[in-house]
């Protein structure tokens, strides 16, 4: 969920970048850029909060300060001995 909801923060702050070039040239659609400006501001200041508070709760729930999280599905993790490339370098 994480990563879609940053996507769609980022998809509104690009729109209303989009939007506020275009009113640049086009009178009638200043006040839609400042509407989806203030919009995506909005989402952006409050997926940062969500973020700062999920932050916030996990280092208060964490005892030690370290917490050690899943591997993501889909990215290559040495397993076991070392990786050939720290075999060539050794020799």
């Amino acid at each position: 969920w994480d990563y879609q909801i940053i996507a769609f923060s980022n998809c509104l702050q690009l729109a209303s970048c989009i939007l506020d070039i275009i009113a640049i040239f086009v009178e009638e659609a200043r006040e839609a850029a400042n509407i989806v400006d203030l919009i995506a501001d909005l989402v952006t200041l409050s997926v940062a909060g969500c973020m700062g508070a999920q932050i916030n709760h996990e280092i208060k729930t964490d005892a030690n300060g370290i917490k050690e999280h899943p591997v993501v599905i889909g990215i290559p993790v040495a397993q076991g001995g070392p990786t050939p490339a720290a075999e060539e370098m050794a020799r």
